[in-house]
């Protein structure tokens, strides 16, 4: 699902990233130990705040970005120009990806799932090519949070923290970590399983 224009707008903002790098992004980045390896992928890049943030963080990483919105992959690629071929970033659907299975050591989710109606293919997808051992981090809203009329509206995939993990479980994630509340969560999940 392709992000309304309002959201876009919000999500665009300087407001919103520094909302968004002092609440959501300190507490993923507090759950990583060490280095997340070499190959790291972003799924639902958006504005490309968080892709910089990263690759800022992390100096010795290569991000593929990934984002639905064809107009946003436009912006994420001139935003990021600076980081060179540390980042590429591409148009692509979470539920199937053009990334080779088991190819990526760290897989980051901030705060897009929810606008993906099949969020269960898209656990899928993340533990297809993620490496055995390899991490996904993640960020999002609850089905508490979107059943504000106006988030309802904005949101395709609905579930609960408790849901989430237990899918998780299913793709073949075994969860290392999970915080938050009934609204937002944060959690990190390693995979257990061989690629399929």
């Amino acid at each position: 699902m392709e992000m309304q224009t309002l959201e876009k707008l919000l999500v665009n903002s300087r407001l919103w990233n520094f909302f968004h790098a002092r609440f959501n992004l300190s507490r993923v980045f507090t759950m990583i130990a060490g280095d997340p390896g070499p190959v790291v992928l972003e799924l639902g890049c958006g504005a490309g705040f968080t892709t910089g943030e990263i690759l800022k963080r992390f100096p010795n990483v290569r991000v593929l970005a990934i984002d639905y919105d064809v107009k946003q992959v436009e912006a994420v690629r001139q935003r990021l120009v600076p980081f060179g071929k540390r980042v590429s970033v591409q148009q692509g659907d979470a539920t199937a990806l053009a990334v080779p299975m088991a190819s990526v050591d760290t897989v980051f989710e901030f705060n897009a799932f929810h606008h993906i109606r099949e969020w269960g293919k898209a656990l899928d997808e993340v533990q297809r090519v993620l490496k055995p051992g390899g991490t996904f981090y993640a960020m999002d809203t609850s089905r508490h949070f979107t059943m504000m009329p106006v988030i309802r509206a904005l949101s395709e995939g609905f579930f609960t923290k408790e849901e989430f993990i237990q899918r998780l479980g299913t793709s073949g994630l075994r969860v290392r970590q999970a915080t938050g509340d009934g609204l937002v969560f944060y959690l990190a999940a390693e995979n257990v399983q061989s690629p399929r």
